[in-house]
């Protein structure tokens, strides 16, 4: 067991070394956080971050499974994001998420028909591997931000002064399939929104959401998440991410991790 344990912390050194460092966010976002918290020393969430002339391209990945067959997922998935995104328009988020859904198919040699697929599934014999994504263009010079989402989705907060000043928490559009073999494919739409600035990014897998824990041993839910960041949007990021950090340990208690967990916050 040691010698395995070992040989996985060798290997998280070398996914941790693959992402992002934390001073490219800081060129772009000096405000900004990311709480990173695999269940099994490795992860199979993960975020990647490039610029493209007048645009940054941020991602947050959540690739089926954790642990070792997630990592050897988010190692194929950061692959396909740097080849797709040098070929793709940078102001086309879905085309990009339809070019990886090819590229992760193929990859993983996924030729199953979806008639196939939806026996298999009924069948209980079906279990595909794939990725769920949020990817987003953000024009640095206008605001205006280009994305896609497979399966999960972000959340933008901003003070509104037709809201008497109070905060409004906007969730984005998503396709509800993911970057893989899916029963009814389509392709990827990409949809916009215009941010400005001292608006708030949250970008989040489904980890933190799905953790059980309080009294009664239920998931977190969105809702409650939600309800968290209203509560501490105005702190600086360093302090939301501790706080975020608290909740989500003091909600899990004694009870065991059950995903990958990835937070991340921007403020423009």
């Amino acid at each position: 067991k040691e010698k395995i344990t070992d040989s996985i912390e060798s290997a998280q050194k070398i996914q941790s070394a693959v992402l992002p460092s934390g001073e490219l966010f800081k060129l772009w976002f000096i405000d900004h956080f990311i709480f990173y918290k695999p269940r099994d020393i490795i992860s199979g969430d993960f975020y990647w971050m490039n610029k493209i002339k007048d645009h940054i391209i941020i991602a947050l990945v959540d690739c089926t499974g954790h642990g070792i067959p997630g990592a050897f997922m988010s190692m194929l998935a950061i692959t396909l994001l740097n080849k797709t995104l040098k070929k793709s328009l940078i102001e086309k988020p879905g085309k990009a998420l339809n070019e990886l859904r090819n590229n992760v198919k193929s990859s993983l040699n996924q030729s199953i028909t979806s008639i196939e697929l939806e026996k298999e599934i009924l069948a209980g014999q079906n279990i595909n591997d794939g990725m769920d994504m949020s990817l987003c263009s953000i024009n640095l010079k206008t605001l205006n931000m280009q994305y896609a989402c497979a399966n999960n989705s972000f959340c933008i907060i901003r003070n509104s002064k037709q809201n008497n000043g109070d905060p409004e928490l906007i969730e984005s559009n998503s396709d509800p399939m993911p970057i893989g073999t899916y029963i009814k494919e389509v392709p990827f739409n990409t949809y916009e929104f215009q941010l400005s600035k001292n608006d708030l990014l949250y970008f989040y897998s489904d980890g933190y959401i799905d953790q059980f824990g309080g009294i009664k041993n239920n998931k977190f839910m969105k809702n409650r998440f939600h309800e968290l960041l209203l509560n501490i949007y105005d702190q600086p990021m360093n302090e939301q991410k501790q706080v975020i950090e608290e909740t989500f340990n003091a909600w899990k208690g004694h009870h065991f991790q059950v995903d990958d967990v990835l937070v991340m916050g921007f403020r423009i």
